[in-house]
């Protein structure tokens, strides 16, 4: 036998050991889980409240979302009822004047 097919043998059995099989016992390399004494089942419901509730969260984030998109637009279509018609040239000093004091008569009115 050659001696390097030697060491080529030990060092690959001492990389095959090294770090990756899993440790037992509840030593660093344990899972949080069992360390804590509590059993696999536990832990994936956990998982499982801890999804939903995110889930839950997602869903109520995406409703508000929706809410302040509609006032939006409601705001929108109502700025646009006392906006001034659109014209070609620019807008008298008046015409601008009154249109801030609707919109100020209009946030006071609610």
């Amino acid at each position: 036998m050659d001696p390097f097919e030697d060491l080529e043998m030990s060092s690959s059995k001492s990389h095959g050991s090294r770090g990756n099989e899993p440790n037992e016992g509840g030593g660093p390399g344990a899972s949080s889980a069992e360390t804590l004494g509590k059993g696999p089942e536990e832990t994936w419901g956990q998982k499982c409240q801890l999804q939903s509730k995110y889930l839950e969260s997602s869903n109520s984030e995406q409703q508000d979302r929706n809410r302040v998109s509609e006032e939006l637009i409601t705001v929108v279509q109502e700025m646009k009822k006392y906006f001034p018609s659109e014209k070609h040239n620019k807008p008298s000093t008046l015409d601008a004047l009154n249109y801030a004091l609707r919109c100020v008569h209009s946030v006071q009115g609610k």
